[in-house]
């Protein structure tokens, strides 16, 4: 479902992005993008694809990294009643 919005979205952009290009006036001749030729440039809908998938990739790489943190120890109670217990019954050599 997620791919599919996505697909769409890329379109619509795409398509807006090449209609804006084109009212908007001339590029310039030394730019490397030019929306909606076919001489070899990058057209929007690829950049834009292109910039949702290093998000993405962006996404997951730090997912996990995150999720291998070490998480705090909490203190037990238990552990510290079975700390005093032993301590306690400990036969020391003070006496």
């Amino acid at each position: 479902m997620a791919a599919v919005l996505l697909c769409l979205c890329v379109e619509v952009l795409a398509t807006s992005g090449t209609a804006l290009a084109q009212t908007v006036g001339p590029t310039p001749a030394g730019a490397g993008i030019d929306a909606g030729s076919t001489d070899g440039g990058l057209s929007w809908g690829a950049i834009l694809t292109a910039v949702l998938v290093v998000l993405l990739a962006g996404g997951v790489v730090g997912n996990l990294f995150a999720s291998k943190r070490r998480r705090v120890a909490r203190l037990s109670v238990y552990d510290a009643i079975q700390r005093r217990i032993d301590s306690e019954h400990d036969p020391s050599p003070d006496g």
